[in-house]
């Protein structure tokens, strides 16, 4: 999400007709993170930190013609529109049951919005049941919409990008690759991301033959290994979103495996190859149906990753169109006043 921000903000500040500023709400207890805090020096946005419910966050909301909010904070929507302000919204995640009152509260925030933007078609139905329409769309929100076709003659086996914790699927997945016996050689599985259940994996699974575990990598470093790889897998079993992983590897045309959990299958599109969330013997069965998949199989599917996921995303340009379709404006018009300001 911190990764989306910044681009978009970086994006609209270039514009040129828009004043663009990032700001960051810090829950009770919270500091800045040192990855954040460097992420945002080295993008030059503008950019400011505020408590929950607090005049710094009344004097951001009193400066903007546009809130874009990622998520349903109550403070934020209804200082907004008592400001009367145009708020757009991003949604990230589903919702976790239909009743409770923080539920009945953040329902009530989502009709305050001019505007509703879901990460998934997954993520919106459990919100809304009604069809989509200009006010409410389903859509990944990420920073990087670029393409490039990567190799296919560089390309082996398989590619696991993830947190290593519980619900994201490895330990699912070394017992599967361990299940289908495929030539170590010809079919490598290289695992990229930490924490804390990486230690244990690699007691487990690190000898191995065929599996690397790759660790925290730079953000050149896993592009590079996604690039190389035949197929990206990503296997989580807790109703995820959206996932970011399928998105990065169709934009390189590498296909991916993916189970059958929350918004996966949609961004990871019909070229993919699915399992049931948590069962090691069906995503044993896609390793070998991969491993033995005819080139020109592969080629197609290679092909309709990276033309698919260029129907999926939205530019970030989109996203100004957007400030200024709320705004009741085309997109560049002036005004009396500065810049728009979001």
């Amino acid at each position: 999400m911190e990764e989306f921000v910044i681009a978009l903000t970086q994006h609209l500040a270039a514009r040129g007709d828009l004043e663009a500023r990032a700001c960051f709400k810090l829950l009770p207890g919270a500091t800045v993170s040192e990855t954040l805090g460097s992420q945002l020096e080295r993008s030059g946005i503008a950019h400011v930190f505020v408590q929950r419910g607090s005049a710094d966050l009344l004097r951001q909301l009193r400066w903007a013609d546009v809130v874009h909010a990622q998520a349903l904070s109550p403070d934020i929507c209804t200082l907004a529109r008592l400001l009367g302000k145009k708020l757009v919204v991003t949604i990230h995640n589903h919702v976790h049951g239909q009743g409770g009152a923080r539920v009945l509260l953040w329902r009530a925030m989502l009709r305050l919005a001019h505007r509703r933007w879901y990460n998934s078609q997954f993520v919106r139905r459990s919100w809304e049941r009604s069809a989509p329409d200009t006010v409410s769309e389903a859509f990944p929100a990420v920073a990087r919409v670029d393409r490039q076709f990567a190799p296919l003659e560089e390309r082996s086996g398989f590619v696991f990008v993830s947190r290593m914790v519980p619900g994201k699927g490895a330990e699912t997945l070394l017992e599967a690759y361990d299940a289908a016996r495929l030539d170590p050689a010809l079919w490598p599985l290289r695992l990229v991301g930490e924490g804390p259940l990486l230690g244990s994996l690699r007691g487990r699974f690190g000898n191995q033959p065929g599996v690397r575990f790759e660790g925290f990598v730079t953000q050149q470093r896993k592009e590079e290994l996604i690039a190389r790889s035949r197929w990206l897998i990503a296997v989580p079993n807790y109703l995820e979103a959206m996932g970011v992983t399928p998105i990065e590897a169709r934009r390189r045309a590498v296909p991916c495996i993916v189970s059958l959990d929350g918004g996966l299958p949609e961004v990871a599109g019909s070229e993919a190859l699915t399992c049931a969330p948590g069962d090691a013997d069906d995503l044993a069965r896609c390793l070998v149906r991969a491993a033995r998949m005819s080139k020109a199989d592969y080629v197609a599917r290679a092909r309709a990753a990276h033309e698919g996921v260029a129907r999926l995303l939205r530019p970030l340009e989109w996203y100004a169109d957007s400030y200024y379709s709320v705004l009741g404006r085309r997109s560049g018009t002036s005004t009396a006043s500065a810049a728009q300001r979001t």
